[in-house]
């Protein structure tokens, strides 16, 4: 006998012993141990089912004690399905299950999973955060324009004169500029005399009567070690033959030395607007 055979035959025993249910009643079977629903009128107790069903406990849970027809129905069950939903038929119910109850008669409030949405936790922003920012970045803008500053060595010209006629250290002064041409002796093309002659010396006048050539010029940029101290200073420029590079290297120089910390505290600001704006 196949199974919906025997489905038949319980069907018909079923009926038989067919008995009636409040909605009250349908309702406190709603867990696992003892689990009843209803399709249509009819009361079904799928206790024993709830295992077996090829969709998974979780939906017969969801149901249990309510009216399950249209979960039933949206789903399209096969033939054979409805006949072995009607073996688990134990009676009818009276009254409308559209709005099942608790066992205290009281409307079922769960929350629907379905419908919950998520809201992310708020985060009260502290008005001084971004104040703090701009404060930190100007304080280390001003150290970092400090140790700029500062890797510019000043010399004294006693200091200077110190190294006059010694191959082991050869300074002189072109122009308020130090230079260190100690390691530049052997290979400069007019010889290491003339470059220890002027050791300790200020050596402008004579640099710039010699005229040197625009590369010559570029080599000295890498022998530069610093400059006079501001209160020994000449100001004196150099000749027109190179005024014009030499205060573009200049001026390039005292740019470098500004920007970090106009660069830096403009950033700050930037910084400290966007927090205010965008945060």
């Amino acid at each position: 006998m196949n199974t919906i055979s025997k489905a038949t035959n319980k069907i018909h025993k079923t009926w038989k012993m067919s008995k009636t249910y409040s909605e009250e009643e349908v309702a406190k079977h709603n867990n696992a141990a003892d689990l009843w629903i209803v399709y249509k009128d009819g009361v079904y107790d799928i206790t024993k089912f709830l295992k077996e069903h090829p969709g998974g406990e979780e939906i017969l849970l969801d149901l249990a004690g309510k009216d399950s027809t249209k979960c039933f129905d949206d789903i399209g069950h096969s033939t054979e399905a409805i006949h072995l939903r009607e073996t688990y038929k134990i009676g009818t119910v009276v009254g409308d299950l559209s709005g099942t109850k608790t066992l205290t008669g009281v409307q079922d409030t769960r929350i629907d999973d379905d419908k919950w949405e998520y809201e992310p936790p708020k985060y009260e922003r502290s008005p001084w955060l971004p104040v703090t920012i701009a404060v930190g970045v100007v304080v280390y803008a001003s150290i970092f324009y400090y140790f700029w500053y500062s890797m510019s060595k000043q010399y004294t010209r006693s200091e200077v004169a110190s190294s006059n006629n010694s191959k082991a250290q050869t300074l002189f002064i072109i122009h308020d500029k130090v230079y260190d041409v100690t390691t530049f002796l052997n290979e400069h093309p007019g010889g290491e005399e003339i470059l220890l002659d002027h050791g300790g010396k200020d050596a402008s006048e004579d640099f710039d009567d010699v005229g040197h050539s625009k590369d010559a010029l570029d080599l000295m940029k890498k022998y530069l070690v610093g400059e006079l101290v501001e209160s020994e200073r000449t100001g004196g420029k150099p000749k027109q033959t190179w005024t014009s590079d030499y205060s573009k290297d200049k001026q390039n120089k005292d740019n470098q030395g500004l920007s970090p910390f106009v660069w830096v505290s403009a950033l700050a600001a930037v910084m400290a607007v966007v927090y205010f704006v965008y945060l």
